[in-house]
């Protein structure tokens, strides 16, 4: 039962990192170039990086156990860097419709 569990949680993830593809492909066609195109691209690399983590996710169970370990820990890490990179976006979003609104 768990088993099946892991794997429908693996495929809900693996559907919703499809998803964020698309959608950061549709935002990188709008950023072109600057410095919110390297960021963009910098998401889509890590968007990347997810999705094929999670295309390896159905086979951790076969893998040795030191495997799904460091797989899981780079996932985190990426998911840390994203998270990281999402903020700084935000945070210059806000600062700018601020300054633009002189707050």
């Amino acid at each position: 039962m768990m088993l099946e569990l892991f794997y429908v949680v693996t495929g809900l993830a693996l559907a919703t990192m499809v998803a964020a593809l698309a959608l950061v492909l549709r935002l990188r066609r709008l950023t072109r170039g600057g410095a919110i195109g390297r960021v963009v691209n910098l998401m889509l690399v890590l968007i990347v990086l997810f999705t094929l983590g999670y295309l390896v996710a159905p086979w951790m169970p076969h893998l040795p156990v030191t495997a799904s370990l460091f797989l899981s820990a780079f996932v985190f890490l990426f998911g840390a860097l994203f998270v990281v990179v999402v903020l700084r976006v935000i945070e210059n979003l806000v600062r700018q419709v601020l300054s633009d609104l002189k707050l």
